[in-house]
């Protein structure tokens, strides 16, 4: 008798142990997310349509975002893709020292749908595809004609290419470190070869005040938790930069984030004698 329950109780040990190690391995974050990057406000600290002689006139500007999106998978040959996203300006211009808030279409947001983020359990294991995605962000001004939306096509095809050449060729490594290299190391080669394939388009009616690359990488769960630890002390690639008032825009900031939760980026685009300061959110759709 007392055998008997000595045995039962290692059958329920073992089977709590079991239970235990099964649930600790469920993989981080399996369930598909959607995730959005907006444009949330903007200032114009000095306005790009002013003109000064004698006396300054026509102090106010009509902003928006184009955003050439973007979404790739480490490792997954031919997994990139890329599209373009136009905001419309504020319904009255924005004076200097002026503010607004965008909402609606303004926000030119920006929907990538079906990522599946990838915990560490599963992240580093060489058959896992972490998706990187994020976007090109072009601080306009609009003026009587729009000129720039061909260029973003024009540029997202690019991108498309480059990032299929670079990120989803390469491998995924076996430590955290090495992965936030990889993607920022990947990031930088596609943006040089991207520029080196692009003419820059001169005479534009819309004005660029500069562009910014903001990368989003596909971990959640304690991944995410490490990969945000290594970026506090990442740099952003260096890349070069081209002219003033182009299409694509000069490359003036950026920025990384995970999908641990949702992040602010307040960025200051400074070209075409103008200087605006966006308020960008990366979160949940």
């Amino acid at each position: 008798m007392k055998q008997r329950s000595m045995l039962r109780a290692v059958v329920v040990a073992l089977v709590a142990v079991v239970s235990l190690a099964a649930t600790a391995c469920v993989p981080q974050g399996s369930a598909p997310i959607n995730w959005s990057f907006r444009g949330a406000s903007m200032t114009v600290n000095n306005s790009q349509d002013e003109v000064c002689a004698f006396l300054c006139v026509n102090s106010s500007d009509e902003p928006y975002l184009l955003q050439v999106a973007f979404r790739v998978r480490i490792g997954d040959p031919g997994s990139a893709d890329a599209w373009v996203v136009k905001g419309a300006t504020p319904s009255d211009d924005v004076e200097a020292g002026q503010s607004r808030t965008f909402t609606g279409n303004q926000n030119a947001k920006v929907f990538f749908n079906g990522i599946q983020p990838l915990g560490l359990q599963n992240a580093l294991n060489p058959s896992s595809k972490l998706e990187i995605f994020g976007t090109y962000t072009w601080a306009a001004e609009e003026d009587t004609f729009d000129t720039l939306s061909g260029a973003a096509s024009d540029t997202a095809s690019i991108l498309e290419n480059v990032l299929n050449q670079t990120v989803a060729m390469s491998q995924l490594p076996s430590g955290v470190d090495a992965l936030v290299d990889l993607i920022v190391d990947n990031i930088g080669d596609a943006l040089t070869l991207l520029l080196s394939n692009i003419i820059p388009t001169f005479g534009l009616a819309d004005d660029t005040l500069g562009g910014g690359i903001f990368v989003g990488i596909g971990a959640n769960g304690t991944l995410a938790t490490l990969i945000d630890q290594v970026l506090a002390t990442t740099s952003f690639p260096s890349v070069p930069l081209l002219g003033d008032n182009l299409a694509p825009p000069k490359i003036v900031g950026g920025g990384f984030y995970t999908l641990s939760g949702s992040k602010t980026f307040n960025q200051t685009f400074s070209g075409a004698d103008g200087v605006h300061t966006w308020s960008l959110v990366a979160a949940p759709a």
